[in-house]
């Protein structure tokens, strides 16, 4: 029977050891878990203060924004591609404007020059004929 002590007292140390082991093991569980967590917590912080960091941007974005879309008299909450929409319109109708005012200034010269014409028509005839001054100048 002594045979059986020394195996029993060495199972009783290996179960010990092992019992050791097993609680050193759910330790570190436990470490790793609470690790994971507190990675989460950092990442969501992180997360939440870069939300805040861009609504603080947009915030920033929209006082500078709003003039500037009222004084194209655009409603404020108009986006950039319908700000970029009104504005090609805009530079499409102004384009028009100053080919609309060219053409207005060549018909002027065009009236002075027949004035000048007329005028310079009417010296000629008076210099050759007196008497035909007096007719209107499409009598002549």
């Amino acid at each position: 029977m002594d045979r059986n002590k020394p195996e029993n007292e060495s199972l009783s140390v290996l179960l010990r050891v092992a019992d050791g082991f097993a609680k050193e093991i759910a330790e570190q569980r436990r470490a790793v878990n609470d690790m994971h967590r507190r990675l989460q917590s950092l990442s969501l912080e992180k997360c939440q203060e870069r939300l805040d960091e861009c609504r603080a941007r947009l915030l920033e974005w929209s006082r500078k924004w709003s003039p500037l879309v009222t004084a194209l008299l655009l409603p404020e909450a108009s986006t950039p591609d319908q700000v970029a929409e009104a504005v090609a319109l805009l530079e499409k109708v102004y384009g028009n404007l100053q080919i609309a005012n060219d053409k207005q200034y060549r018909v002027r010269r065009i009236g002075e020059d027949i004035e000048l014409f007329e005028k310079r028509v009417s010296q000629v005839v008076s210099a050759i004929d007196a008497s035909l001054s007096a007719m209107p100048p499409g009598m002549r």
